[in-house]
């Protein structure tokens, strides 16, 4: 893995991460093994299906977890070997991935503690200043915190309809011209809807659907998709919905306060 670390302003670096497609492969290898264990297709016992009917069903599914999981890794490993003192969470952005084969590229962009120098740090006098903390700054706090420990329980109504925020469950299976395209078909998938994880486009247009509810959407791919026979084309891709999970934010308070620090 290469990264270059930049300074910016306000206390803020940039890393420029690079990494070889060979991790990329090790971990995409690892996750195939790993569904192809349990995975259950049509004349095959469970666990025994051949590697191309498994890419087949799950693909695109598995493609996509291997590229967050490595991302995740280099991300994690590229602060702690450059000693970096991160204040809050890394910000993700330019992440290129044009095919197995190819290095995958990104930047990270890390909030910093500021480094004070001080030569003489005796002798001097001091006014503290005591500063205001306004309540809606508070509240924007607690909130960001009760997100962060929000859960995804399934919502049981049968009448129930995707919106956005919620966790859909899906089957999906993308078309170009009457003919399926397997690494766009997957079963089971889980996607949250507004995260911006799928083809843009897609997310949007699954919002509405009812829970078991199939329909057909199409969207179109961009210029740069890194699959060449799809890119700028539109893609019909058949959608149902199997589950809807919904975020269950935590109430603010006692057992709340404790499962952020348990010296409460």
């Amino acid at each position: 893995m290469k990264v270059t670390v930049a300074d910016k302003e306000k206390s803020q670096k940039e890393l420029s991460v690079e990494i070889p497609a060979e991790d990329y492969k090790a971990v995409f290898n690892a996750e195939l093994a790993k569904v192809s264990k349990t995975i259950k297709i049509q004349g095959f016992r469970e666990g025994k299906a051949p590697e191309d009917r498994v890419l087949k069903e799950k693909g695109h599914a598995i493609r996509v977890q291997a590229l967050e999981l490595v991302v995740n890794e280099a991300v994690k490993n590229a602060i702690e070997e450059n000693d970096i003192r991160a204040m809050g969470q890394p910000e993700v952005k330019d992440v290129k991935f044009e095919d197995d084969d190819n290095p995958i590229t990104f930047k990270v962009f890390v909030d910093v503690f500021p480094v004070v120098e001080i030569d003489k740090y005796k002798g001097f006098d001091f006014v503290k200043e005591v500063n205001e903390v306004a309540p809606e700054d508070i509240e924007t706090v607690l909130e960001n915190l009760r997100n962060q420990k929000a859960a995804f329980e399934p919502i049981e109504e049968d009448d129930a309809v995707v919106a956005m925020g919620d966790m859909a469950v899906m089957d999906f299976e993308g078309s170009m011209n009457g003919e399926i395209i397997d690494n766009a078909c997957a079963k089971d998938f889980s996607l949250e809807i507004g995260s911006g994880q799928f083809v843009p486009g897609f997310e949007e247009q699954v919002v509405g659907f009812k829970k078991g509810e199939k329909k057909d959407i199409v969207v179109t791919f961009p210029e740069n998709y890194q699959e060449p026979s799809m890119a700028g084309q539109p893609v019909t891709f058949g959608v149902t919905i199997n589950e809807i999970k919904r975020k269950a934010i935590p109430e603010l308070d006692d057992e709340f306060a404790k499962d952020v620090n348990e010296k409460y």
